[in-house]
């Protein structure tokens, strides 16, 4: 079975040159048996015989329509055809002419069998839009319909269906569920039954298939690691040189950190807080562990501007218990580079911090113990597995305050622990986001600059420096703004040189400058506990993670502040429900399980980090207790599950890369 199952759609019995090339187009050139298994209709139309037609019905139906000519032209391509149905007048529309096969057949006196989807104009006049013809010997039977395949296409997979259900080794009786060759059936239409009930079985199956995966890609990872050992000594010297106390998260956070690099297995590890719960501080007593027991650290940040100040805080925090920090970035001259070099590979450097310079080939660590990933959701798969690779066995701690969906998807699952940070500490402003249609932005303008005059601090973000479409850009912005308020207003965008930036920063920071107009580059790093409003140009544009972000660039210092959402008009659905739910949700992780919701979990066994979901059954909504009860030794309920279930997922050689990346 398995051996039928992995056969190539080309090699198929009864596939033919032709078909086999049209099956390829639609599935892949390296398509197997499976794939098509695995893949569901689009619609399923059961051809009912006929019936008399009171109410209009809910679903596509079976008519008898008598035309009555002539046809008639619809807009500029479309065309139209009035007749009836039990004599209750009906008409057809076509937004394009009709095949001429199927112009003739309406042309003759009828009536003629039309699979329709009937429902009323404004007048209450019955109406179908595109009916499909079809045959009398077909009443009774099901037409089904993939996506990308013709008719007999789409009878050739139904005939496939039959020949896999028919040979499928027998799986014994399941009390509540169909076997899985019952659901296939149940999916493709080519049997009765309960849909629902089918889904379940295959997403049981499915989910067996990602856990001997799963157990598969951990062991070819070789999972075991040296333990990391410390005493403490290191981390309590840094908390009891701390101006303030851990809170009671943190506190938990890192006991749970300490006791999985201690067990010889890879820590993968999410440490979510909102901006200012302290996350940084909870990798800083990581690190201490970490290096006490005689290992090295690296700290990777996505921006040059995050990278400087995470270095300035632990080199603060750690060079007095005599701990070396260093920065890495792309600013860092050749020479000042290949000093660096010599030092981290002589052990001589205990703590790393850059940006995606840390991906470089020659940055050689002598033993990395432990990377931390900060606002994971700002770099790719691959760029954190490049980093990973640095070390064989180093444990990765990522953090962020909105994950991205893939990595909450492996939380969600076990394959990744989370800690959550409660409180934030120093902190507790309420900051009021409001949406604000952009016909306002003149409104927006004169009540900022009102704010500014009265001494509160701003930032203005753009989604682009020169400005696309209804977004203005960075430039022009600071244009219009700085004729209003000349000394008022700083600009910072990532063409500028690290110097021009850097002291554009500095101004607004120290008060030099009262309103910053900005890129997504002030989305982390920046600083400015004083700032108390934000407003966020073409915000639409931005997704939640970024939105999130950059709300938490004011009200630091526990004032009240603002975020204004400027859009276009009209947004559409899916923007408009975006907006929305971050005007009215401040807790990072929820913003992150509705991305999961909207954009999907990605490719958890591969690169993709949001998307289409890896399974094609599992709704985790839906199956979550169920499947949370299931193990490898006794998967599935009634003695269910027999057959190796890993042919519904295709080999894939990114399984191990995936896992490590997280």
């Amino acid at each position: 079975m398995a051996q039928l199952l992995a056969t190539p759609v080309a090699a198929l019995p009864g596939i033919g040159p032709r078909r086999a090339v049209a099956l390829e187009a639609a599935f892949g050139a390296e398509a197997r048996l499976a794939d098509l298994l695995v893949t569901l209709p689009s619609r399923i139309d059961r051809l009912e015989a006929l019936a008399p037609l009171d109410d209009l019905p809910s679903e596509a139906v079976v008519i008898a329509f008598t035309p009555t000519p002539p046809w008639r032209d619809w807009g500029r391509f479309g065309a139209v055809l009035d007749g009836k149905v039990d004599a209750r007048p009906i008409r057809l529309r076509w937004f394009r002419r009709p095949p001429q096969s199927l112009a003739r057949r309406l042309a003759a006196p009828g009536p003629h069998l039309l699979l329709a989807k009937l429902d009323a104009d404004e007048c209450g006049r019955w109406r179908a839009d595109h009916p499909k013809p079809i045959r009398a010997v077909e009443l009774g039977q099901r037409r089904v319909r993939y996506s990308g395949l013709d008719g007999r296409l789409a009878r050739t997979l139904g005939e496939l269906v039959r020949t896999v259900v028919a040979r499928w080794p027998d799986e014994g009786t399941c009390a509540a569920l169909p076997t899985t060759a019952g659901a296939l059936a149940i999916l493709h239409g080519v049997a009765e039954g309960d849909a629902e009930a089918a889904r379940q079985r295959l997403a049981i199956e499915e989910w067996r298939a990602f856990r001997l995966e799963h157990a598969a890609a951990r062991a070819a990872l070789g999972r075991t690691t040296r333990p990391i050992r410390a005493g403490g000594r290191l981390a309590d010297a840094l908390i009891r040189a701390l101006p303030f106390a851990p809170t009671p998260s943190q506190v938990a956070a890192h006991a749970a950190i300490r006791a999985d690099v201690g067990r010889g297995e890879r820590m993968r590890r999410l440490v979510n807080g909102d901006v200012g719960s302290g996350k940084t501080l909870v990798a800083a007593l990581a690190a201490a562990d970490v290096i006490e027991a005689g290992r090295q650290v690296a700290l990777m940040a996505p921006s040059e501007a995050l990278a400087r100040q995470h270095a300035d805080t632990l080199d603060r925090w750690l060079r007095p218990l005599g701990v070396e920090v260093a920065l890495l970035v792309g600013t860092v001259p050749k020479a000042g580079r290949s000093n660096l070099h010599q030092a981290l590979q002589d052990g001589r450097i205990h703590l790393l911090v850059g940006t995606h310079a840390l991906f470089e080939a020659p940055v050689p660590f002598r033993d990395l113990g432990l990377l931390v990933i900060d606002e994971q959701h700002r770099f790719g798969v691959r760029q954190r597995l490049a980093l990973a690779a640095k070390g064989t066995d180093a444990h990765v701690l990522s953090l962020s305050a909105t994950p991205i969906p893939r990595s909450l998807a492996m939380a969600l699952r076990g394959d990744l622990e989370v800690s959550h940070l409660e409180a934030r500490p120093g902190t507790g402003g309420n900051v009021v986001t409001r949406a604000v249609p952009n016909r306002r932005v003149d409104q927006v303008v004169e009540r900022l600059l009102g704010a500014i005059d009265r001494g509160e601090r701003a930032f203005w973000v753009t989604a682009s420096i020169d400005g696309t479409g209804h977004d203005a850009g960075a430039l022009a912005r600071f244009e219009a703004l700085r004729t209003l308020r000349p000394k008022a207003v700083g600009l910072v965008h990532g063409r500028m040189q690290a110097a021009q930036r850097d002291a554009a920063l500095t101004a607004f920071r120290t008060g030099q400058t009262s309103l910053l107009v900005a890129t997504t580059i002030v989305e982390v790093g920046i600083d400015v506990p004083d700032a108390s409003i934000i407003v966020i140009e073409a915000a639409e544009r931005f997704g939640l993670a970024q939105l999130h972000q950059l709300r938490g660039r004011v009200g630091r210092a526990g004032q009240p502040a603002s975020c204004l959402l400027l859009h276009t008009t009209p947004l559409a659905p899916g923007q408009h429900r975006r907006l929305d739910l971050l005007r009215r949700c401040h807790d990072g992780l929820k913003l992150a399980e509705a991305d999961l919701a909207w954009r999907g979990e990605g490719d958890r066994l591969g690169w993709r980090q949001a998307g289409v979901a890896a399974f094609r059954f599992v709704d985790w909504g839906k199956d979550e207790a169920r499947l949370r009860a299931l193990t490898l030794d006794d998967p599935t309920p009634g003695g269910c599950g027999r057959f190796d279930p890993r042919w519904l997922f295709r080999p894939q050689s990114t399984v191990a890369g995936g896992l490590v990346a997280g």
